[in-house]
């Protein structure tokens, strides 16, 4: 993994990310607020020339991960557990002392990665996606709070 390279997306690179992260975040419009939102850094993770992930991150003293995903058909490659190691990196770098991200309760797969890359349980977001209007579904049930993690330096 070490051929992974994160880079600060470009406007012109902002389309290609949007559809790596669509699984993540379907919505389009509320994927695009995230990659547009000026006080947020979108990256794309790239293995050679090709576009393997994506991620938005806010930084500050306390930063959040507010989207993280990998190109469907490199899925299982360990490229997110590099991502988030390269954002880790970084945050350390920016003196970060706290990395915050969150997933639906019902994203047991994401649950399970978040751990592995060395988050633990804060606490939970009640009612968190009753702003999506078409409700989402996970192994049949819907999704209402947010799971978030932290990654404390020190």
């Amino acid at each position: 993994m070490s051929s992974i390279e994160l880079r600060l997306t470009a406007p012109s690179d902002a389309a290609a990310v949007s559809q790596v992260m669509y699984d993540a975040l379907e919505p389009d419009e509320l994927r695009w607020a995230l990659i547009n939102d000026p006080t947020a850094s979108t990256y794309a993770a790239y293995d050679g020339e090709s576009l393997v992930a994506g991620a938005v991150v806010r930084w500050g003293t306390e930063s959040e991960i507010d989207l993280l995903a990998v190109n469907d058909s490199r899925r299982g490659q360990g490229i997110g557990k590099h991502v988030v190691k390269l954002l880790l990196a970084e945050a350390q770098a920016r003196a970060v002392q706290r990395v915050v991200v969150g997933t639906a309760t019902v994203s047991l797969d994401n649950i399970l990665f978040y751990q592995k890359c060395g988050f633990r349980m804060s606490h939970v977001r009640r009612d968190y996606f009753d702003h999506i209007t078409t409700p989402i579904e996970e192994h049949g049930i819907r999704l209402r709070d947010m799971i978030v993690f932290d990654y404390i330096f020190g």
